[in-house]
């Protein structure tokens, strides 16, 4: 009976242990190759290995197809996550470059002051090519005729910018007043000839949009003017923002690209399907006019774009969508970030959300 008992032990051994083998064939698609090599994943110390062992083995299609499907299974993750891990990772790309509001703020005055610049010196040349006209008789032919606007030199102004006025019948010398929709502000002469003003728009104005608008010039104690339409263009404020980090759950698949990497397409892009959504970035229609000026994603990692199997490190585009249906594509097997950052450029005095 004690004899018996232990045959009877010995035999189940031998049937769990045949039950279990049969499992393991089943499990890993019954071809003994492959089932070897998975065995084998453990062995591996690194990529390389793992690849010079499966181009060694010359496996038919047939049999990679099978391979792919059973790396499939959850058994193997673990190993094949450690050994994608041992793929050398591309270097990042530089970041582009994202202006400061400092600098943003800097360039805008840069851009007015040389407009008055060129603008002074024309009028500076004016008035000395021009002969000096003695107050007198001359004046008084003029007096009691309209004036006339024949050109400006640019036909928008912004706060703090000056502007040539030409025509005719100026004199005496009056004022220039800009309008602006219901807004009204007095320009601030420099020069004033018969055919001839130069005038700017105080820089303090403010809280408007662009918009179009006249400007008017009146002689003095005459109800007689000129006007002609003129664009107002703000002071712009610029205000730089940062999204938090987005990140998928599991938007890599280890399998895939342990296949990848054995095949000897190291570095390849990996991409998952899945939405990207910015909850810390605008993407709602600005008020007053206000526009994105810059706007980059940036990552953590290499990723790239993937939209109609076309791919770029980073973007820049005109609108910034809150919800961006694409393929987020990574060089390696890292779950990658990746973030948006914007510069929004609205009037001063306005807000734009």
């Amino acid at each position: 009976m004690k004899f018996f008992s232990k045959h009877a032990q010995a035999m189940l051994i031998m049937v769990a242990l045949f039950l279990v083998s049969g499992l393991m064939l089943q499990s890993q698609g019954g071809n003994q190759r492959v089932d070897n090599f998975l065995r084998s994943l453990s062995a591996f110390p690194n990529m390389d290995s793992a690849r010079t062992a499966f181009q060694a083995a010359k496996f038919t299609e047939t049999e990679r197809t099978l391979m792919q499907n059973e790396l499939k299974k959850q058994i193997y993750k673990p190993q094949l996550t450690r050994l994608a891990a041992t793929v050398a990772k591309m270097p990042k790309p530089p970041k582009p470059p994202m202006k400061s509001v400092q600098l943003l703020q800097l360039e805008q005055k840069k851009a007015s002051d040389a407009v008055n610049a060129r603008n002074t010196i024309e009028v500076s040349r004016f008035l000395a090519l021009s002969a000096k006209v003695a107050e007198g008789s001359a004046l008084q032919t003029v007096i009691g005729k309209a004036p006339k606007i024949t050109s400006l030199s640019d036909v928008a102004i912004r706060p703090g910018m000056n502007r040539i006025i030409r025509g005719t019948n100026f004199g005496p010398q009056g004022t220039v007043t800009f309008t602006f929709g219901s807004a009204s502000f007095n320009g601030i002469v420099e020069t004033w000839t018969n055919d001839l003003i130069l005038v700017t728009l105080p820089s303090t104005v403010q809280g408007l949009p662009e918009t179009d608008g006249n400007v008017t010039v009146r002689k003095q104690n005459s109800v007689l003017r000129a006007d002609a339409p003129i664009r107002f263009i703000p002071l712009y404020e610029f205000e730089h923002t940062r999204s938090t980090a987005m990140r998928n759950q599991e938007p890599y698949h280890a399998e895939v690209y342990f296949i990848l990497c054995l095949l000897g397409q190291f570095n390849v892009p990996f991409c998952s399907k899945y939405d990207i959504y910015f909850p810390d970035c605008p993407s709602y229609n600005f008020k007053n006019g206000a526009v994105i000026e810059q706007l980059i994603y940036e990552s953590d990692v290499w990723l790239d774009w993937d939209d109609d199997e076309s791919c770029d490190y980073y973007i820049g585009w005109d609108g910034l969508p809150k919800w961006t249906t694409g393929r987020l594509c990574e060089h390696g097997l890292e779950p990658g970030a990746i973030y948006c950052e914007v510069s929004i450029k609205y009037p001063r005095g306005l807000s734009w959300k």
